[in-house]
């Protein structure tokens, strides 16, 4: 058991550090830098567990989400530090919150403008991708006051959104 502890201490040390390191800035969006990227993490879930178990087994097992949702997780928490000032960067030069005249079902007081994008790398530019990330949070998670409630109401949403995808 510590063998597995010590495994999943330095794939997430060594590993998976270098995997995040400035995904806020940079993340990848091209379906080959996303495939060489998770083939790193499937290989060393396999070194930590072997091959008995499928992908999410290992995950699973070693309460590791996706690198797509940690990518996410990272861009939404820095919005949320920018949002509430824990940053000295004006966040709403960027972006802005939608108004509406009309209730409607889809748009709350914390829903974001989505500026439009002609090209691929602007679509998937931070601006762009945190703005449609905030927008799909439940607003319970959008109205968190302290950045520590913030990650752990996100964190609890990915966890349950990570077993409900990949259910048997």
């Amino acid at each position: 058991m510590t063998d597995i502890r010590t495994k999943k201490l330095l794939y997430i040390t060594w590993v998976r550090s270098r995997l995040e390191y400035v995904s806020v800035v940079w993340s990848p969006y091209t379906k080959r830098n996303i495939t060489s990227s998770e083939q790193i993490k499937r290989r060393a879930t396999r070194f930590i567990l072997g091959k008995e178990y499928s992908e999410h087994e290992r995950l699973s097992k070693l309460n590791l989400l996706p690198l797509q949702y940690r990518r996410e997780i990272h861009d939404l928490v820095f919005f949320f530090k920018c949002f509430k000032n824990m940053y000295n960067l004006d966040i709403l030069d960027f972006v802005s919150f939608r108004t509406c005249n009309k209730p409607l079902r889809k748009i709350d007081y914390l829903t974001l403008n989505v500026p439009f994008s002609r090209t691929e790398s602007f679509k998937n530019s931070y601006f762009i991708r945190v703005c449609r990330s905030w927008n799909e949070r439940p607003l319970n998670i959008r109205e968190s006051n302290t950045l520590s409630v913030f990650r752990k109401k996100l964190f609890a949403y990915f966890y349950d959104k990570f077993s409900a995808n990949f259910l048997p």
